[in-house]
């Protein structure tokens, strides 16, 4: 394992989540591990802001180190899908150019935390999109 790299919360040898890491509630590091993002990308998806139009995740655990639930991350995960994702999936190098490499297939993103930063898009409209690619660049490899 590279120094870089985080250890998966999926068993190396089945390739399914290991039961003792499964805990109702999670802490920030788990919650950015599950979503692929970063620890401060958490911490804004999480921060109480009134009139906010973006969506974000609740707090609600029994104490300050596990307190998101778990379901709520993992339902989250499946509605948004976040830029380095995106990256991993398509091979795109620098986050910024994930954005207009949407926008030119006819993907917006569904939320930015700030100005510019920290994107968010719908799963639902990116699979497609990212399917899409895979199935041209395997015909092209071909």
């Amino acid at each position: 394992m590279r120094q870089y790299e985080r250890p998966s919360l999926l068993s190396p040898r089945t390739g399914e989540a290991n039961l003792a890491t499964l805990d109702e509630f999670i802490g920030n590091q788990t919650t950015a591990e599950i979503l692929g993002i970063t620890e401060v990308m958490v911490y804004l998806l999480a921060k109480p802001s009134p009139g906010r139009k973006t969506p974000h995740i609740k707090r609600k655990g029994p104490n300050a180190l596990k307190n998101f639930a778990r379901a709520d991350i993992e339902a989250f995960g499946r509605e948004y899908i976040f830029v380095p994702e995106i990256q991993n999936r398509t091979g795109i190098r620098r986050a910024r150019d994930v954005r207009p490499w949407l926008a030119a297939r006819g993907v917006g993103s569904a939320f930015e935390l700030t100005e510019g930063r920290y994107l968010g898009f719908k799963r639902a409209k990116v699979e497609p999109v990212l399917e899409r690619e895979a199935a041209q660049a395997r015909i092209a490899a071909e």
